[in-house]
């Protein structure tokens, strides 16, 4: 039988902890956070008990709780949402550059196979959308990170941030479906888990 996949839960209990670490103000919750944030992107290796990932996240452990203990831990969490919106930006604009296929594009591709010059243009301009939303998104968490209250911060990184990337994609959705009623749209969390399964390396 094979063991059930706890990323999900990992995913959601980040932004959890770090908002109890900053109602509380409880440092060994934000070393609890940053813990967990590194462990997600080694869940594989660590399901698979490869010794040198363990022993990663053990000094990476050991790091991060010398670096709570000195007062630098919300520091710490500060860098995530910056970095992580950033990332996604950074594949977005790059996908628009000459020679490229905009990831909006190539998204559809992988659905719906060849496009219509209509729906190239309609997913280019999509991708170029989402560039500015995740622009706006990096200046915000930067900007709060930088100027606002731990409660605010808190409140847009581990709720308000996901909440708008939603509202965006289901906008969008629901605009696409009145815009090309003659496709067929899948339904909107099948839509979800293509998006999810679609490779996005760059071509």
């Amino acid at each position: 039988m094979r063991p059930r996949d706890l990323r999900p839960v990992l995913l959601l209990a980040y932004p959890l902890l770090v908002q109890l670490a900053v109602v509380w103000r409880e440092p060994r919750l934000e070393w609890l956070a940053l813990l967990v944030l590194c462990a997600i992107p080694q869940y594989q290796a660590l399901c698979e008990r490869r010794p040198a990932n363990w022993l990663l996240l053990l000094v990476l452990g050991a790091v991060l709780y010398s670096l709570v203990r000195l007062g630098g831990g919300m520091y710490a969490l500060f860098l995530p949402p910056v970095l992580i919106t950033a990332s996604v930006l950074a594949v977005f604009a790059g996908s628009l550059r000459s020679g490229q296929v905009p990831l909006v594009t190539r998204i559809a591709q992988a659905m719906q196979g060849p496009l219509d010059a209509e729906v190239l243009h309609y997913t280019r301009r999509v991708t170029q959308m989402w560039g500015l939303v995740l622009l706006a998104l990096t200046a915000a968490e930067a900007g709060l990170a930088l100027f606002a209250p731990l409660t605010v911060w808190s409140l847009f990184s581990n709720g308000v941030n996901y909440l708008l990337v939603g509202l965006v994609f289901l906008l969008e959705y629901l605009y696409r479906r009145h815009r090309f009623p003659e496709d067929d749209h899948p339904g909107f969390l099948d839509y979800l888990r293509l998006v999810a399964r679609t490779p996005y390396r760059a071509g």
